[in-house]
């Protein structure tokens, strides 16, 4: 990510609309429009799906710019706009020689206190800091990145709310390390707080209830399960801390409940059931 001052003088007949360009010196982002128009070719010859003469031209100058891979989905284009991805930025660090790593870690209680004052932090959100580290800077550049049911709208990533919120305080700390202003596509409806979704949308977003989790603490989450197997580590893992910190949406628990304990909800039809007669018929 070289950003330099220069003299840009076109050549003439290189881009035809360049022909009568006059000499431009500017403080902005430079890049070689030539290479712009090499890149803009490539992707409208070879995307897959359609994209715009605009949105291809996005696509390849950020691209030029920045030395990102729109083909490996370092650069994402949503509706009119082109957004770095968290993983691109990082490749990117660990290429620069004065990168020194970062430190990423959620939030204690007196950051999220700071973060969030005057308002008190909210209970169901997830805040967690990135700290990125540069041989040539006295401190380090930091980013924070929230999530929760309401500001992540995809609703596959709903039971991975920790993990957004890392990928956004990362997302925030590495565009300061790099200088970058456009926003990450992890950071998108980071601070919508759900008043401006469509009503459909922002009712569909809803926590689990309380009968929900004690039946999940109850009926599946034994350490019993665990150790037999019955509950096996993947699906115990991804649960139990949603459950604890009481971050799991209604509708993943509806579906983790129907799951173990069948669709009556009663524990004789679903896994949990099938798993302890099958160890019953080895044991007898």
């Amino acid at each position: 990510m070289n950003e330099q001052l220069v003299e840009v003088v076109p050549e003439a007949g290189a881009i035809p609309e360049q022909a009568n360009a006059s000499v431009e010196t500017s403080t902005a982002l430079v890049v070689d429009r030539r290479m712009v128009e090499i890149k803009r070719l490539e992707i409208k010859a070879n995307w897959m799906g359609s994209i715009s003469d605009k949105g291809a031209y996005q696509l390849a100058r950020m691209a030029i710019a920045y030395g990102l891979d729109p083909f490996l989905k370092e650069l994402v284009i949503l509706g009119d706009n082109v957004y770095p991805t968290v993983a691109a930025l990082q490749r990117k660090a660990n290429e620069d020689p004065d990168y020194e790593g970062e430190e990423i870690r959620p939030c204690n209680e007196q950051e999220r206190k700071e973060f969030y004052y005057p308002e008190a932090p909210p209970e169901h959100e997830y805040l967690w800091i990135c700290k990125v580290y540069h041989k040539k800077r006295k401190y380090a550049a930091i980013g924070y990145g929230r999530a929760s049911g309401v500001n992540v709208k995809m609703s596959t990533m709903q039971i991975w709310l920790p993990e957004m919120a890392q990928k956004r305080a990362r997302g925030r700390a590495y565009r300061i390390f790099f200088n970058i202003s456009i926003p990450t596509i992890e950071e998108m409806y980071e601070f919508e707080d759900g008043s401006r979704m469509a009503k459909n949308q922002a009712t569909q977003i809803q926590l689990a209830t309380p009968e929900q989790l004690q039946m999940l603490e109850e009926k599946v989450l034994l350490k019993d399960y665990l150790e037999k197997g019955v509950v096996q580590r993947h699906e115990w893992d991804g649960i139990i801390s949603k459950v604890q910190q009481k971050m799991l949406t209604y509708k993943n628990a509806d579906a983790a409940l129907e799951y173990f304990l069948g669709v009556g909800m009663d524990g004789e039809t679903g896994t949990i059931k099938e798993r302890l007669d099958r160890l019953q018929s080895v044991h007898s």
